[in-house]
């Protein structure tokens, strides 16, 4: 599974490795949508959100991964897990 709160690239790559290393599961297209958008940080589920016009996770799972593939493939994704600071915190 991925690591909570990761990028959307990393984690996805992770998903990617561990379906090509067990491909006898037969994992659903819906299900790794689910996985993919569960585990990514909340900055990367609204960017999703926002690159579908609408909630992710209620799209048809093969346009969901084509949008997933396409932020995954744009540098501008890649800077790692942004973390979301607190009013008051440096």
């Amino acid at each position: 599974m991925q690591k909570k709160q990761q990028s959307m690239p990393k984690a996805w790559e992770r998903l990617q490795e561990m379906i090509r290393n067990c491909p006898h599961r037969n994992i659903t297209q819906q299900r790794i949508v689910h996985i993919s958008y569960g585990e990514v940080s909340l900055y990367n589920m609204m960017s999703s959100d926002v690159a579908c016009g609408g909630n992710l996770m209620l799209k048809p799972p093969i346009n969901t991964i084509k949008i997933i593939e396409g932020m995954c493939s744009n540098p501008c994704n890649n800077f790692g897990d942004m973390k979301i600071m607190k009013k008051g915190v440096n």
